[in-house]
């Protein structure tokens, strides 16, 4: 598989959190989808159903819920984090979702509804419907036809366009969605963003769980944003009550990590390319150094 990319990191350990899982769905779902489910019973599966020779550029998550009947359905959310959509993405989707209808097919024998969930991240505006449907032209033959195409509906969530403070109670998952939100954002600006969030972090009375709070918000900045390090260092405004010591130890920790990461991914692009020119694995391993479960890791060899 391909090495994680940042923001993919970051969303999946945002929503291991059940609690925050739960908060996001009860912000978004419409009412009458969640009137019969049983939230507080959410269950996030292992399973994901990208390629493995996605780009980087999406992340997906599968949860499965009950209904309060005794039910259960499945929610598969795909968070797409580029700066712009794929106009593919709903071929994307159809895809994935039959992926997980045939899933269903072989480990159980009922088929339960599956909600495809796009959760959003990028600069243009989203223009291309809610059904897959919408993705054909208007005219009469195709209307004509239409009981031929498949169909579905997706949940969209725009992050751009969200008031975070509004639309979700829980304080930690407001501070890791105002990041993402914001990470594109122009230094000047940003400034006072990431210390408007260092400040409500201030408020979580644990410091046990505000130092796991601040090394999550700390780890995806720094692997999205690394030349800003230095501004956190320089400006005692950004430290933590209670946690300025820990501040910085973060900040050389995820500084070594960085960049032992970036000499790895260095060795790995490199050992693809002579892959690529008919290089044998054995030399590919002497010439960089590598392990076979490095290349086995990246895709590169099975």
């Amino acid at each position: 598989m391909l090495a994680p990319n940042p923001h993919d990191t970051f969303i999946k350990r945002i929503f291991a959190n059940t609690e925050d899982a739960i908060a996001f769905f009860k912000g978004t779902l419409p009412s009458e989808v969640q009137s019969i489910l049983d939230l507080e019973r959410l269950e996030q599966t292992k399973e994901s159903f990208l390629p493995k020779n996605q780009s980087s550029t999406q992340t997906d998550i599968l949860w499965k819920i009950p209904t309060k009947s005794g039910k259960e359905i499945y929610t598969y959310l795909l968070f797409e984090h580029k700066s712009y959509y794929d106009p593919k993405i709903f071929f994307q989707l159809l895809g994935y979702i039959t992926q997980i209808y045939l899933w269903q097919k072989e480990n159980s024998a009922d088929l339960v509804p599956v909600i495809p969930f796009v959760f959003y991240h990028g600069e243009k505006v989203w223009d291309l419907g809610l059904n897959f449907k919408d993705q054909f032209s208007k005219n009469e033959d195709i209307q004509t036809l239409a009981k031929y195409i498949p169909d579905f509906a997706i949940e969209l969530f725009e992050l751009d366009k969200t008031d975070i403070t509004t639309k979700f109670h829980p304080l930690t998952l407001r501070m890791f969605l105002r990041l993402i939100q914001k990470i594109r954002t122009d230094i000047k600006e940003f400034r006072p963003i990431f210390l408007g969030i260092l400040k409500e972090l201030s408020q979580v009375q644990s410091e046990a769980k505000k130092l796991e709070i601040l090394e999550k918000l700390l780890y995806y900045l720094l692997s999205v944003r690394p030349k800003d390090e230095i501004e956190f260092r320089n400006e005692e405004m950004y430290r933590v009550e209670g946690l300025e010591g820990e501040f910085m130890t973060l900040l050389d920790e995820i500084r070594l990590e960085g960049e032992i990461k970036g000499k790895l991914e260095g060795k790995l692009e490199a050992a693809e390319r002579m892959l690529k020119k008919g290089m044998s694995v054995s030399d590919v391993l002497d010439v960089t150094g590598l392990t076979e479960a490095d290349l086995r890791n990246k895709g590169l060899v099975k």
